[in-house]
């Protein structure tokens, strides 16, 4: 507010006795005590506060922080697979997961609704392919919060046995977020015939288990977007001696350039297995192998020995 002093009021006087005062005179008062009394009011702000500074917005609560994960399309984030009981060797060996996260929010999977199988008995057996989903970030974080949360796996231990079953396969979740890079394993998820004292946490992991097979119902929801069907580059091919009568014709050795040395078996120990390219695995002759096949019988180079050969797709993260 200016210093600049209110000049007085002069009243004229007319032939001896003022003049009739306008009505106005008391307003214009009124009107400069409430400009000297907003300016009062303005030269004085509140602690804190800058004088004729916009006063700041309320505070808001606080977003939760997201949960941190790799980004790589390669990086797995989460994933979900279940192996073993009581299966023949040649089905083991082409068992691929059942959901499998990746970083840039690609999702692998095989879908519920389709058949385990495809042929017989007799001849190679074919498993459909696998499918491929895109999640947003928000789809990525929801998601990730219903597993380490809701399912169990930010207090999980490392393995859960069940010694009231037998010949049942070991699920097993992988999980890269939330500062958390653990593999947790479980024997006979979803069978629990003994409550004991992990019947709570094994409950939460079977429910997590469930939405991560049938991860077609996700996708039927809108919680991500179908992209179409995987095409492996490189399978994983398993070679297992028989020794027994092939329940087909085994076909001739199909690769010129190496033989049954070059499948070496892992250092974990199993059968000799060998990373093929998708050319050398269609040299097999078997059609439909994109989702993995087995049961196919092959002889070795010279004729002396029969093989069933598996093949199993390799994912993205795996050996090159």
């Amino acid at each position: 507010m200016s210093n600049k002093r209110v000049p007085d009021l002069v009243v004229p006087v007319i032939r001896g006795r003022p003049a009739r005062r306008a009505i106005g005179l008391p307003l214009l008062a009124l009107s400069l005590a409430a400009v000297v009394a907003a300016c009062g009011t303005a030269a004085s702000p509140t602690p804190g506060q800058t004088a004729g500074a916009t006063p700041p917005p309320s505070a808001t609560p606080a977003e939760s922080p997201a949960i941190e994960h790799p980004t790589g399309e390669r990086d797995v984030v989460l994933r979900f697979e279940e192996g073993g009981g009581f299966v023949p060797p040649s089905y083991f060996a082409t068992q691929v997961p059942y959901f499998s996260l990746y970083g840039d929010g690609t999702v692998i999977y095989r879908p519920a609704a389709e058949p385990a199988l495809e042929g017989d008995m007799i001849g190679p057996l074919r498993f459909p392919p696998l499918h491929v989903a895109r999640m947003t970030e928000p789809e990525v974080q929801d998601l990730l919060q219903a597993a380490l949360v809701d399912g169990g796996l930010a207090e999980a231990a490392p393995r859960y046995e069940n010694q009231m079953v037998a010949d049942a396969p070991t699920a097993v979740f992988t999980v890269h977020a939330g500062g958390l890079d653990k593999t947790v394993s479980v024997y006979a998820l979803g069978l629990e015939a003994d409550p004991g004292p992990d019947a709570a946490i094994r409950k939460q992991m079977a429910s997590l288990g469930e939405r991560l097979r049938a991860f077609d119902q996700e996708v039927a929801a809108g919680r991500a977007a179908e992209v179409g069907r995987y095409t492996p580059d490189r399978f994983r091919a398993t070679l297992i001696e028989s020794g027994g009568q092939p329940s087909q014709a085994p076909r001739p050795w199909p690769w010129p350039t190496f033989g049954p040395d070059a499948f070496v078996s892992p250092p974990e120990g199993g059968f000799p297995t060998k990373t093929l390219s998708g050319l050398e695995a269609g040299l097999v002759g078997v059609d439909g192998i994109a989702g993995g096949a087995s049961g196919i019988w092959i002889t070795s180079p010279d004729g002396t020995k029969v093989y069933e050969l598996a093949l199993r797709p390799l994912l993205p993260d795996e050996a090159r």
